[in-house]
């Protein structure tokens, strides 16, 4: 018989999961479902394909790995709830580092120690990982000797293309005689892509919907390639990391470990050559959106100015930089309120001997506290909850509260709760006062308009 232990650390080397304290499924039995929860993304698709493909056990049974695959913004509460529930659901868990700490100060991760070390394959496993990805994904305290987990692919990236394009003979030629290049299908074409093939490979893909594309048209305007991104978690920022890191920049003062403090993102040549090498590309990939300009794509020639006027990391520069920002909003906004005015009680006011600047004042503006109310609330929520030109832009003493909070989150002890929640009241406090008090004006402010005469 086999124990329980072996096979879970069997299965999980060389990956980033953790063995549960719950009891496991009996190895005793001939087929053997191992539970994991993991965030729902390539990496872990394909690692569940490929194991329940090509895994044997030595032991002789039929091991199955199943997963739970939960998104990655509700991941850790969901994966949170069920260990502290005791439910027992899974035998394996993906944890990302900042949470490893709360997980095994809760006693929810297995300590692995004493398996590792009866085990040389798992001794030669960790030997051959480098060491930055065990002290951060697989010990606590951080640089101890206690190991919890494995590292999974510590940032991996993972490329999806369509056989079906990049296997086309038809694409595949014109794509050679085009670039000079061979259009990646097998695995040795797409180890030796680079990024100039990379992203030629974007602009040969981009067609506008009806265009031939492999062996049929475009429903669609069609892009080449494209980057996984959103809100949740840090998905845009690592992608541009990626893109520093290997133009030679960097975020971390890694002189100074273990007291290293982030030093900025975009925060010399070599950082802005990686910024806009990941912006260029982002030009053949699908838009985030058509009518609004994504902040992103201005944050270089922001940071330049701001570097040459010295405004960086002062209180008047993240100041103008929001008066400018929110201008075109509050103008735009503010303008569907005057639409609404009666032209016919602007012109009595005329008749009546009033001026430009009385029809304004005393006609126009007493009519509008409602739309200004609703405005002002809304250029505040903008201004107050903004993160990426605080984060990248301000200094240790003017960091906005947002970015306050970003910087209780990780670490050995994953989420500083206590904190986290004394700044988020605070945060709340100057949104709530100013709706309390302009809340005679709101409900009229926010339904002004939507009624057509």
């Amino acid at each position: 018989m086999v124990s329980r232990s072996k096979i879970l650390g069997a299965l999980t080397a060389g990956i980033f999961a953790t063995g549960l304290a719950a009891t496991a499924t009996d190895v005793a039995a001939k087929d053997i479902v191992l539970n994991m929860a993991g965030p729902d993304w390539g990496p872990t698709r394909f690692l569940q394909e490929k194991f329940n493909k090509t895994y044997k056990a030595k032991s002789g049974n039929n091991v199955k790995l199943v997963f739970d695959f939960i998104p990655w913004p509700s991941f850790y509460d969901r994966v949170a709830a069920s260990l502290t529930s005791g439910e027992k659901k899974y035998q394996m868990v993906v944890s990302d580092s900042q949470w490893i700490g709360t997980f095994i100060e809760g006693g929810h991760f297995l300590k692995l120690n004493k398996y590792i070390d009866a085990d040389p394959e798992l001794q030669a496993i960790m030997k051959d990982t480098h060491p930055a990805f065990v002290e951060a994904y697989a010990t606590y305290p951080h640089k101890s000797k206690n190991y919890y987990g494995f590292p999974q692919f510590p940032d991996t990236k993972m490329t999806w293309f369509r056989k079906d394009l990049f296997c086309h003979e038809g694409e595949r030629a014109t794509f050679k005689k085009k670039y000079g290049a061979t259009l990646p299908c097998s695995y040795a074409e797409w180890k030796d892509t680079d990024w100039k093939t990379w992203a030629a490979v974007g602009e040969f893909f981009r067609r506008a919907k009806g265009a031939k594309l492999g062996d049929g048209v475009a429903e669609n305007d069609f892009y080449g390639i494209a980057y996984q991104a959103g809100k949740g978690l840090d998905f845009s920022s690592m992608q541009i990391n990626a893109f520093i890191w290997q133009h030679g920049g960097s975020i971390w003062d890694e002189a100074n470990q273990p007291k290293a403090q982030a030093i900025g993102v975009v925060n010399s040549d070599a950082s802005v050559k990686g910024f806009q090498h990941h912006l260029d590309l982002l030009k053949l990939s699908p838009p985030v959106t058509t009518r609004m300009l994504p902040p992103i794509i201005v944050i270089i020639p922001i940071f330049l100015m701001f570097r040459l006027t010295g405004l960086s990391g002062s209180y008047i520069g993240v100041i103008l930089l929001y008066a400018a920002f929110n201008l075109p909003f509050s103008i735009w906004m503010i303008k569907s309120f005057f639409d609404e005015l009666s032209a016919d009680v602007e012109d009595a006011a005329r008749l009546d001997g009033s001026s430009e600047r009385g029809v304004f004042f005393r006609i126009c503006l007493p009519q509008l506290k409602a739309g200004l109310a609703a405005t002002a609330v809304f250029a505040l929520i903008l201004t107050w909850n903004e993160f990426l030109f605080a984060l990248l832009l301000t200094g240790s003493d003017t960091r906005t509260v947002p970015v306050a909070m970003a910087r209780t989150i990780g670490g050995e002890l994953g989420v500083d709760w206590g904190l986290l929640a004394a700044i988020i009241t605070l945060f709340l406090i100057p949104v709530f006062a100013v709706t309390y008090l302009l809340q005679n004006h709101l409900l009229r402010g926010v339904t002004f308009g939507t009624i057509k005469k």
